[in-house]
């Protein structure tokens, strides 16, 4: 778990060269593990965090990430076990996890092949693309049959 949403958080909004980089930095900062603990996490002092490339509010949602995983965030194991929709609920407080972010995890991580991110932009631009719509045009909305 820390490890799929610590990746996801280093990874958004910046491009996959420039990601995965850092990604590599910040996993070469514990080379006594292939991925470091939630404790390794809190006990890396911020200004070395930052110089691995890890912006700011990254370093924060990190930490945050961290502690919620000390504090009993649920496993890959007990999420297996929950409902969407409870996942979501669960992990969206950890600060820089959106919907969209849990969305991706149910999907890559938990294998949940059912779910539809509505709000992710290549899912949008596809459907303005396959329907020819204008840009401001396309609202989706899940409903139920």
């Amino acid at each position: 778990m820390l490890f799929s949403l610590s990746r996801s958080i280093l990874y958004q909004q910046i491009s996959g060269k420039a990601a995965g980089s850092i990604h590599s930095k910040f996993l070469q900062l514990y080379p006594h593990s292939p991925f470091p603990t939630a404790i390794d996490i809190l006990n890396t002092p911020d200004d070395v965090l930052r110089g691995a490339g890890i912006s700011r509010p990254k370093v924060l949602y990190l930490k945050d990430l961290a502690q919620k995983v000390l504090d009993g965030l649920p496993t890959l194991d007990q999420l297996q076990a929950m409902e969407d929709e409870s996942i979501i609920e669960a992990l969206t407080p950890i600060k820089g996890v959106g919907r969209w972010t849990v969305q991706m995890l149910l999907m890559f991580r938990l294998h949940r092949l059912d779910v539809l991110p509505v709000d992710d932009l290549g899912i949008r631009a596809g459907i303005r693309r396959v329907y020819s719509l204008a840009d401001n045009t396309v609202q989706l909305r899940l409903c139920s049959a």
